[in-house]
């Protein structure tokens, strides 16, 4: 069993790596044996390349983004943990007026049959290990602060939380056949950007434990069910 945790940043994941290695590495290796990880860089666009080459190099069982993320729920508890069961595209847009319309309402899918089954992408790999919140979300390159599209969004996706780059990684996931699941720790709620409010280190804290917590689980489970 090979598994590649795939963060953005270095600091999400640093409690979690070998303190001797250079933080300027992409490709590090963790404190679990059997265990990568591959620090990507923010947004869409360097998730995307960094993760393709990555899988196009080399074998993984399961894929499992990590990071800290905003939340639209104020029923979540900043700090805390949570699993995303699916994730979806908003910058997928065509505006028409004062209304939106996804690339599929607009007919991209004619040119493209991929949209219409990428634009919202599942995990394709859960975990018993502990009952996080089952949550839904989307991913943007646009840091939203404006209450106005905030409101659009809710309205349009329904979201508990956003990201930079989780549904990138289902995406390629999806395309290279590689499991995938996704744990994030909420750090802020979305449109606030005063950081001082945040709870940033609790969210890393929380989610370096609870990343240690589902690969150890995931790793004796297959040992259990190979040895069985």
């Amino acid at each position: 069993m090979r598994i590649l945790i795939v963060a953005a940043t270095f600091d999400e994941i640093r409690l979690l790596v070998d303190t001797k290695q250079k933080q300027e590495k992409t490709l590090l290796s963790s404190t679990i044996a059997n265990v990568d990880i591959l620090v990507t860089g923010i947004g869409i666009a360097a998730t995307i390349f960094n993760l393709t080459k990555c899988l196009s190099k080399n074998n993984y069982d399961i894929v499992l983004n990590v990071g800290i993320c905003g939340t639209y729920n104020s029923d979540i508890v900043l700090g805390s943990v949570v699993e995303v069961i699916e994730d979806c595209f908003s910058d997928r847009i065509v505006e028409t007026g004062n209304d939106v319309m996804s690339w599929v309402e607009a007919g991209f899918n004619i040119f493209d049959k991929s949209i219409e089954q990428t634009s919202c992408l599942k995990s394709t790999f859960q975990t018993k290990v502990k009952s996080y919140r089952k949550v839904k979300a989307i991913t943007s390159d646009t840091v939203h602060t404006n209450q106005e599209t905030i409101e659009a969004l809710k309205s349009r996706f329904n979201p508990d939380i956003e990201s930079m780059e989780g549904a990138a990684v289902f995406y390629v996931c999806f395309f290279m056949g590689v499991k995938s699941m996704q744990l994030r720790a909420v750090s802020n709620m979305v449109g606030v950007r005063d950081k001082r409010e945040w709870k940033t280190e609790l969210a890393i804290n929380n989610l370096s434990f609870a990343v240690n917590e589902t690969v150890t689980t995931i790793i004796k489970k297959t040992k259990t069910d190979n040895e069985a």
